[in-house]
């Protein structure tokens, strides 16, 4: 390793798991054998395993007729319809919510994809804290995301866009049809 290279390494691990608080940073820096001289990092990795991990529960899809989508899944897949409103229909495989979105305005869309986008629209994931997620969130890069204004989604508490753009939502009370599953 040259002198260069080993000043990136330290300054990275200096400024994302230190800094930052990215202790899965430290995995990936050092090997389980390493041997620290000056305090112990194995606290970083401890940490790691008690971090509040979020739990993926929900997955939302545009599509132009959540009938025609929704009858697919239930007899494709035996999903179970568990609610519906204007804009959603929401169903079920016993643990994650799978949302099937019309919408009829770009108000009813929330972004600059509009009314007409089809494909995946945004995930969900079922959190213990907002505000600590919140914060964990934008000190990553994630960014708030006003959502749509014609209609309140149900369960969307907040929601936002990861560093590439890709749009979350974060809830701490699930979606209807998922289930936070018991020891998580």
């Amino acid at each position: 390793m040259t002198v260069e290279q080993n000043k990136a390494m330290v300054t990275r691990f200096f400024e994302e798991a230190l800094d930052k608080g990215n202790v899965r940073l430290i995995d990936d820096m050092f090997t389980e054998d390493c041997v620290f001289h000056r305090g112990d990092l194995t606290e970083g990795r401890k940490r790691r395993s008690d971090m509040v991990k979020g739990k993926l529960r929900h997955i939302a899809i545009s599509v132009p007729d959540k009938a025609k989508a929704a009858k697919f899944y239930e007899e494709t897949f035996g999903f179970e319809r568990v609610s519906q409103s204007r804009v959603a229909t929401r169903l079920s495989d016993g643990v994650m919510n799978l949302t099937l979105l019309e919408f009829e305005t770009q108000e009813d869309a929330g972004d600059e994809r509009g009314k007409d986008f089809i494909g995946l629209h945004h995930f969900g994931i079922w959190v213990d804290d907002i505000e600590t997620m919140k914060q964990a969130i934008e000190a990553h890069g994630g960014k708030y995301h006003p959502g749509p204004t014609a209609h309140a989604p149900a369960n969307a508490e907040h929601k936002f866009r990861d560093p590439y753009g890709i749009v979350f939502d974060i809830s701490t009370h699930g979606w209807d049809g998922a289930k936070r599953l018991e020891g998580n």
